[in-house]
């Protein structure tokens, strides 16, 4: 009787245990599947991280090396049907005219088109040197300044013992057995080896190989559309960019087709870079992955929402002549570093303000500590020349501290273009502060032309509010890439964020994630 009636207890007590044991599957099934969500959302915010399939890897990569880094105003080429386009604008090209005698090309397995190769060795006196596998036409052979090193070329791989024999030879090793350390020119069209031809670019990059070339043409042939080959040429597009200092400013395709993603099987690309000239000239950066609106905005925000400085002690206040305090969420209040280490006050001090109307919060206490303050006050004239730089007009207010001996040239009331500004504040020497608060449709102009006219070497803060373009009628992925690119110029001339603050209240009159106050500190020279 016993043993009957327990018969039913073991078997609740097995189902109990059935589901304690499914729920804490199920518990770490959810659990496994969160920290795996949460990898990949964290996957998402970085840029080389690999994608699912062939298709967005192709997308990507094309998006890539479609969208220019440089604009290059002036071009040669030696025909009219050559792929190569070789880049001599003032501000990064060459000087194909220049006295310099020693200058250097590499063609890299040439193989229908030498039409560089002579123009630059005939026309303007370049050393040119063919390195290919296949026999090189007689007519180039013995054209003057012309010399052939007849080799394969091979990845400067460690592992591959045989990079530099049976026939085949490194970069690295063409280049200390020629005594070349500077090169003009690169031209990668084929190899003739076992390498891919992003496999040599990729040691190139991880041996800095490239950092002495001035302009780097390459050639990319896709078979196939295979995640992990195009993987590979985007991660070598993206270096040449970020780790090496190279520009696309041209692309061009075996055929017009190529330039759609579906269609970039048995495709080849022909890609030009040009050496960085330094932050003086603005480039493009390279599109957040697919270089949607979306994922350009999220980039950006990151950017504004990542101070990389640490500021202890600041000195805030708003627009309000009563006192340097914390201000209402309706008035707009401005943070400058005052640690010891960044010396805000040091003599001389120059203060230099760009705003919509002239006031006296930030000039009140500057005064007090013996600083020359000078107010641009943007006009509603428009002065001579082309473009939304060249015609901005400002009224000058300055104040400057008692005995003060030093003015720039600067006084009270003077009606000044943005290029007489310029050239009138050159010779002020260091600057202390920059602030930066005009109408919104002005702001990014105003940056710009600080950055174009390298007065900001001189400063040591910045101080802006910046308008993101409009999310309410839409914003479009290039007017977003080039805030980000112009926040990232910033950085190039030495500049970090210290401070960076959302002006919520603004968000009904141009969207969401509009309006910011950002803090910049000098932290690195640049030269």
């Amino acid at each position: 009787m016993v043993q009957t009636g327990s018969r039913p207890c073991a078997g609740r007590h097995i189902l109990r245990r059935r589901k304690n044991c499914a729920l804490v599957i199920g518990v770490i099934v959810i659990m496994t599947c969160t920290v795996l969500q949460m990898l990949q959302d964290n996957a998402a915010y970085t840029p080389l991280r690999p994608l699912s399939c062939a298709k967005d890897e192709a997308r990507r990569l094309l998006k890539f090396i479609t969208h220019y880094n440089y604009a290059c105003n002036v071009t040669v080429q030696a025909f009219n049907h050559t792929q190569w386009q070789i880049c001599t604008d003032h501000d990064a090209g060459l000087d194909l005219e220049g006295k310099d005698t020693d200058k250097i090309v590499y063609s890299f397995g040439p193989e229908d088109d030498y039409s560089i190769e002579k123009m630059l060795a005939l026309n303007y006196s370049y050393n040119v040197f063919v390195i290919s596998d296949r026999r090189v036409p007689d007519a180039v052979r013995h054209t003057n300044n012309t010399y052939v090193i007849t080799t394969a070329i091979a990845a400067n791989d460690p592992a591959d013992f045989s990079r530099n024999s049976y026939g085949q030879r490194t970069v690295n090793d063409v280049m200390k057995s020629l005594h070349h350390v500077r090169l003009d020119i690169v031209r990668l069209e084929s190899l003739g080896s076992d390498s891919s031809m992003w496999e040599v670019l990729h040691h190139m990059i991880l041996d800095n190989v490239l950092v002495q070339v001035k302009q780097l043409h390459i050639t990319m042939r896709i078979d196939k559309l295979d995640e992990d080959y195009l993987y590979s040429w985007y991660r070598v597009v993206y270096d040449l960019f970020y780790k090496q200092g190279l520009w696309l400013y041209h692309t061009a395709s075996s055929d017009s087709l190529c330039l759609q993603v579906t269609m970039m099987e048995s495709c080849v690309y022909y890609m030009s870079f040009v050496r960085n000239p330094g932050s003086h000239i603005f480039v493009l950066q390279p599109p957040a992955d697919f270089g949607t609106a979306a994922m350009e905005e999220n980039r950006l925000m990151t950017h504004i929402s990542s101070p990389t400085v640490v500021c202890k002690r600041r000195i805030i206040g708003g627009r309000e002549d009563e006192s340097l305090q914390f201000t209402s969420a309706q008035q707009p209040q401005w943070q400058v570093c005052a640690d010891s280490r960044y010396e805000l006050f040091k003599k001389p001090c120059v203060i230099l303000r760009y705003r919509m109307q002239n006031d006296h919060v930030l000039d009140q206490k500057f005064i007090q500590e013996g600083c020359s303050v000078h107010t641009f006050v943007l006009s509603g004239r428009h002065g001579p020349g082309t473009g939304d730089t060249a015609g901005l007009m400002y009224r000058v207010h300055s104040h400057l501290p008692h005995n003060s001996a030093t003015g720039g040239g600067l006084s009270r009331n003077m009606l000044l273009s943005s290029g007489d500004t310029f050239r009138l504040l050159s010779e002020l020497g260091d600057i202390t502060l920059v602030e930066v608060d005009v109408a919104p449709a002005r702001q990014w102009t105003v940056i710009t032309s600080l950055l174009d006219s390298g007065l900001l070497t001189n400063v040591s803060q910045v101080v802006t509010h910046i308008v993101l373009p409009d999310a309410v009628r839409g914003r479009h992925p290039t007017v977003l890439r080039s805030c980000y690119s112009e926040l990232r110029r910033l950085e190039a001339q030495g500049f970090g964020i210290f401070y960076s603050n959302s002006e919520d209240y603004l968000q009904s009159r141009f969207g969401e994630n509009c309006c910011f106050q950002l803090g910049f500190l000098k932290v690195k020279l640049v030269t």
